[in-house]
C-alpha cells in the first residue's frame, strides 16, 4: 500500500491517465488518502469509480460537497472537477478505478455507446451512501475488485457490471437529480481558488475579502460568481464544509460538542449550535445519538 494525496503530481486541473487500448481500465493499488493541504481540483476523461475501506472525510465534486466514510463510494464522471481530503489528522483508505466506459460498452454493439455517453452527460457525480444505496455501493466495490482480481473471463463481467451500474443509478437518482446542466463551469474556474482556500482553511477565520483577492476580484464580483458556480454564498459554502467535518467527528469520536465546535472552526459553541440547528433541524447531540 502506497500513501497517496490524489492531487500530489497534479499541476494542472486536467489529469488524462494512459489506459490500455485493448481494455481501457486503469490499475487500482490501495491507496492512503491524506489530509494535506488542496493544491488543486481536477478531472478526467474517463470515468473514475472509487471505494472508501476506512477512514472520513469530505469530497467535492463540482459545486456540491459530500461526507465519506468507509464503506462509501464514489461515483466521478468523466469531465468532472473533484477533489477528496481526509479528516484532519487522519487518513482514510481507497481503491480508485478509471474506465473509459464508452469504449468498453463497443463491445456489447446495439446502443449501450450511445447510453453510456448520455448517461455520463446528464451528470449524477456523487459520493454513493453505504446507508442509502447498498445496491450502487455494492456494483461499484465488485466493479473495482474485478478489475484487481482478474479473475477469468473477468473483462465480459467488467462491462455487464458497468451497464448494470448505468441502469441503477439512473433507477436511483432520476433525471431530476442529475443537475450538470445547471453547472457554470466558467464561473466555477473563476472562484476555483477561493474554493481551494476554503477547503484547505476551514478551521481558520476566513473574510470575504481576502477570498476575493485570491481570485483578483471585487468581494461583490465574489459573491456574485460563488452563488452562479456553487448556488450558495462564500459563507453558507465555509459553513457547509465545517458542519461535514463536524458530523464526522461527532460519529467517529467521543469529543465534546464544544471542542468539535472549535476544531472545525467555529469562534465557540453557541454560533456553532445555531449554524447547525439551522442546516440539519437537530441539533449536534441529536444527531450523534442517532448515528450510534
Amino acid at each position: 500500500m502506497t500513501k497517496f494525496n490524489h492531487f500530489q503530481h497534479l499541476k494542472s486541473e486536467h489529469w488524462q491517465p494512459d489506459l490500455p487500448t485493448d481494455f481501457p481500465v486503469g490499475q487500482a493499488g490501495l491507496h492512503e488518502q491524506a489530509d494535506a493541504e488542496i493544491t488543486a481540483l481536477h478531472y478526467h476523461d474517463c470515468l473514475e469509480l472509487g471505494f472508501c475501506y476506512s477512514g472520513a472525510g469530505i469530497f467535492a465534486i463540482e459545486q456540491h460537497v459530500f461526507r465519506f466514510q468507509a464503506g462509501d463510494a464514489s461515483l466521478i464522471h468523466r469531465g468532472r472537477m473533484h477533489l477528496a481530503q481526509s479528516m484532519k489528522g487522519t487518513t482514510s483508505i481507497w481503491r480508485f478505478q478509471l474506465f473509459d466506459a464508452t469504449t468498453l460498452a463497443d463491445g456489447f454493439g446495439g446502443d449501450w455507446s450511445t447510453q453510456l455517453q448520455e448517461w455520463q452527460a446528464q451528470g449524477g457525480s456523487m459520493v454513493l451512501k453505504q446507508e442509502a444505496m447498498p445496491k450502487l455501493v455494492r456494483v461499484v466495490r465488485e466493479l473495482i475488485e474485478e478489475t484487481v482480481e482478474q479473475a477469468p473471463n473477468y473483462r465480459p463481467l467488467v462491462r455487464l457490471k458497468l451497464g448494470e451500474l448505468m441502469v441503477l443509478t439512473q433507477r436511483a437518482l432520476g433525471h431530476a437529480a442529475l443537475d450538470s446542466a445547471l453547472f457554470d463551469s466558467k464561473a466555477f474556474g473563476r472562484v476555483t481558488p477561493a474554493i481551494q482556500h476554503i477547503l484547505s482553511h476551514y478551521t481558520e477565520p476566513l473574510r470575504i475579502d481576502a477570498l476575493a483577492a485570491l481570485c483578483h476580484m471585487s468581494a461583490t464580483q465574489l459573491r456574485r460568481l460563488f452563488q452562479s458556480a456553487t448556488g450558495t454564498t462564500p459563507l453558507s459554502y465555509l459553513t457547509s464544509i465545517r458542519l461535514n467535518h463536524a458530523d464526522q467527528l461527532l460519529q467517529t469520536t467521543a469529543l465534546k460538542v464544544a471542542d468539535i465546535a472549535l476544531m472545525v472552526g467555529f469562534s465557540n459553541l453557541s454560533s456553532f449550535n445555531r449554524a447547525y440547528s439551522l442546516t440539519r433541524h437537530s441539533t449536534p447531540t441529536e444527531f450523534r445519538n442517532q448515528s450510534r
